[in-house]
């Protein structure tokens, strides 16, 4: 994912949720509630909708039943995962599929080094 959010402008700043960062989480979500045994969500109140309207209420933040966002002005942003089990249980299924992608190699199961629930965007 590059960017949570997209800017342009100088003075003001315009600040909008990445329609190509919302639909990585979107699919993203749907994989948690699928491993979590839940339906999918409703697609049509995607998460471009709902970071939209978080912006829109406090600006900086989303919480959600998975994960949490905060993103900045310059358009990055940060995930923190809630559920590692999740998390680790994802990780294996793409180990699995892609080993050669697995970045650190020694560190689990799945390359995923668990130190922080917390990644940059």
């Amino acid at each position: 994912m590059n960017r949570l959010m997209d800017v342009w402008g100088t003075r003001p700043k315009y600040i909008t949720a990445s329609h190509t960062a919302s639909d990585e989480l979107d699919d993203l979500l749907r994989a948690f509630h699928v491993l979590d045994g839940k339906p999918e969500p409703d697609h049509r109140n995607g998460m471009y909708h709902q970071i939209s309207e978080a912006r829109n209420a406090n600006g900086v933040s989303w919480d959600g039943e998975y994960f949490s966002l905060k993103w900045f002005q310059k358009g990055s942003g940060h995930v923190t995962f809630k559920r590692l089990d999740l998390v680790d249980q994802l990780n294996a299924i793409v180990a699995k599929h892609y080993p050669a992608h697995c970045r650190m190699a020694g560190a689990g199961e799945a390359g995923w080094s668990r130190s922080t629930s917390q990644r940059s965007l």
